[in-house]
């Protein structure tokens, strides 16, 4: 008999270190999986945020594209230049409005910060007036600096553009120009209140709490007289 449980303890000693090292092993391997899955997390986070980085340039780009193309047209019957004068003034403009979409950038960047803080669909959607001050500080120098830089910038353009057209047509670009850019910014302030109004319709429209817990009783009053007409029926 002793020799029987002496067998039995030895054979538990054997396995006990075993059966930690097992442990141990799924201890590691449950360890890794984690810092395999955090990992992973990770870099589809940064693969998501560089996608909507790259979707977002895609889109400015499109959008500056388009821009050109209907102002191209708009000049070609506004300015009266021949083929070879529009093709020389076309080439400055394009230039011209390139190195004015990269001034403009740093603005829009803060801005679309500024909206991601307030947890903002878009730009458009920012009220000025509820910005932290750091914020407003930070906006305030961001355009003043864009306006000096746009300064320095029509400053030297104004020597390319004037070398190929008439100056008369010069003023006449840059109205063009002016009126276009307002016209954009109209158009998109009626854009946003049309979808304020129509989120204070439906904000207006939806039952407050207290309407709708006094539906859900009302609903359970009718839902016990017709359990109490069924009974006496019966």
């Amino acid at each position: 008999m002793k020799k029987i449980f002496l067998t039995m303890m030895m054979l538990a000693f054997v396995a006990m270190p075993a059966f930690a090292q097992k442990k141990d092993l799924k201890g590691s391997k449950q360890t890794l999986q984690k810092a395999v899955e955090t990992q992973d997390k990770k870099k589809m986070a940064t693969s998501l945020q560089e996608g909507n980085e790259i979707k977002d340039n895609e889109n400015k780009a499109a959008t500056m594209e388009s821009q050109l193309k209907f102002k191209r047209i708009m000049f070609q019957s506004e300015l009266e230049l021949s083929p070879t004068e529009f093709k020389a003034f076309w080439e400055v403009y394009e230039s011209y409005t390139k190195e004015l979409y990269a001034i403009s950038e740093r603005e829009n960047e803060l801005l679309e910060s500024i909206s991601r803080r307030q947890m903002l669909k878009t730009v458009d959607e920012i009220n000025l007036l509820k910005i932290e001050d750091d914020q407003a500080r930070a906006l305030l120098i961001c355009s003043q600096e864009k306006a000096m830089e746009q300064i320095k910038l029509d400053q030297v353009y104004v020597e390319r553009f004037c070398s190929v057209m008439p100056v008369q047509k010069y003023l006449k670009m840059k109205d063009l120009d002016q009126t276009f850019d307002l016209k954009k910014k109209l158009a998109k302030k009626k854009n946003q209140d049309r979808k304020n109004q129509v989120q204070e319709t439906n904000t207006d429209n939806k039952p407050s709490k207290e309407e709708t817990k006094d539906s859900k009783k009302d609903k359970k009053k009718d839902s016990k007289k017709i359990d109490k007409k069924k009974e006496s029926n019966k």
